[in-house]
């Protein structure tokens, strides 16, 4: 119910609360990528058990493919989000997850989301495509951000019945 002054709970893996969790701080572990978006080594995958914040230090270079997985440890190797029992997420649970790439003075975007290899058709913040990144100076890069809000549904149908994704993108500039 309490930890004394100097003590603290430290678990290695996952964790499960069933009640109210009072949290005073977070602090979210960034994965710094030096990966390029847009590269011609096809989809990047994003494996969500590992991180959920994902910052791309390269300018992207083309529109680009995320595939969204589990987790890499679990077999088979593609870490699936799917796969009965030992999906990633439940039905009625959530993630939100965070990518963050730095734009040249030609931008580019997202512009395929899959989970498991399968796209997926998102809702955009506003309604509106997402159809271009957002460009920098020739001295100056802009920092695009990328939010999706991905939920499970229901565990069976086609992977649009199974997940609704909410996609987002922000400029950022100095």
């Amino acid at each position: 119910t309490s930890a004394q002054d100097g003590f603290a709970l430290y678990t290695e893996g996952a964790a499960n609360i069933n009640g109210s969790l009072r949290v005073f701080e977070i602090i979210e572990k960034a994965q710094i990528d030096s990966r390029v978006l847009g590269g011609t080594g096809g989809p990047v995958n994003i494996y969500l058990a590992d991180n959920n914040v994902y910052y791309f230090t390269p300018n992207a270079t083309g529109n680009w493919t995320l595939n969204f997985l589990g987790d890499s440890t679990k077999t088979p190797a593609t870490g699936l989000f799917l796969g009965g029992t030992d999906g990633f997420l439940n039905v009625g649970e959530s993630m939100t997850v965070a990518i963050v790439t730095k734009q040249g003075a030609t931008a580019f975007y997202n512009n395929v989301i899959t989970i498991d290899n399968q796209t997926v058709t998102p809702y955009y913040y506003g309604g509106e495509n997402i159809n271009t990144g957002n460009a920098g100076t020739v001295s100056e890069a802009s920092i695009d951000v990328y939010t999706y809000v991905i939920i499970r549904n229901a565990s069976g149908g086609t992977i649009d019945q199974q997940f609704t994704v909410l996609y987002s993108q922000s400029q950022y500039t100095r």
